[in-house]
């Protein structure tokens, strides 16, 4: 049911439409599992080691226009993406170690793309978040849908997420519906986008003007 078709006429084998079927049958479970674990192996396991140099460093290419969100991309291989969501992902990443005597440290800036859009449009109500030191997530939600911190749902915080990352890449009401997820009319999506830019009116200002 609602399963989509390929350009041929085909129904469509893709994860997201395998997803919608996976209780109808253990094969559907199964196909995924397999796809995943192929991916792993494919994309990381195999690939990687024959990449790594004679001294057992693995090196990467790292190009600062290769995004078209501005963000710095990696290559050959992409050493931005390695898995660790799942177990096997984890595993993976555990082949990368340090050299006697160094650690290996991640740090990451903290909604940094959403603090530099607040500093430079002066969005007092968005500035006002930072500075309570709320989640900007359910800050932006308590504020679009008026409603208190406590009353926010997991999905009123995702929502908030989706259209806080992508209006600052140009996301449109189409885009947004579609990230919103199945089931959100272009009407919701637009009424969405409508609250968050009447709440946050100087950010809006500033996205127009840029």
């Amino acid at each position: 049911k609602n399963q989509k078709k390929t350009a041929g006429g085909q129904r469509s084998t893709k994860e997201s439409e395998l997803e919608k079927m996976k209780e109808e049958h253990p094969i559907i479970g199964a196909i995924l599992r397999y796809r995943e674990l192929q991916k792993l192996v494919s994309t990381y396991v195999d690939n990687l080691p024959p990449l790594v140099s004679d001294d057992g460093r693995l090196r990467t290419t790292f190009v600062q226009t290769g995004a078209a969100t501005g963000r710095m991309a990696s290559q050959n291989p992409n050493l931005q993406n390695i898995p660790v969501r799942t177990e096997e992902g984890k595993a993976i990443r555990k082949a990368f170690i340090s050299a006697p005597g160094y650690q290996l440290v991640s740090i990451d800036y903290s909604q940094i793309e959403l603090r530099i859009a607040a500093i430079l449009s002066h969005d007092s109500k968005l500035i006002d978040i930072f500075h309570r030191g709320e989640d900007v997530h359910t800050g932006v939600a308590v504020r679009v849908f008026g409603i208190n911190a406590d009353e926010v749902t997991r999905e009123m915080r995702r929502k908030a997420k989706i259209i806080n990352f992508g209006i600052l890449y140009g996301m449109g009401v189409n885009a947004l519906r579609g990230n919103l997820g199945e089931g959100t009319t272009r009407e919701e999506a637009q009424e969405f986008l409508n609250a968050y830019f009447n709440t946050f009116t100087r950010l809006a200002e500033y996205l127009e003007e840029t």
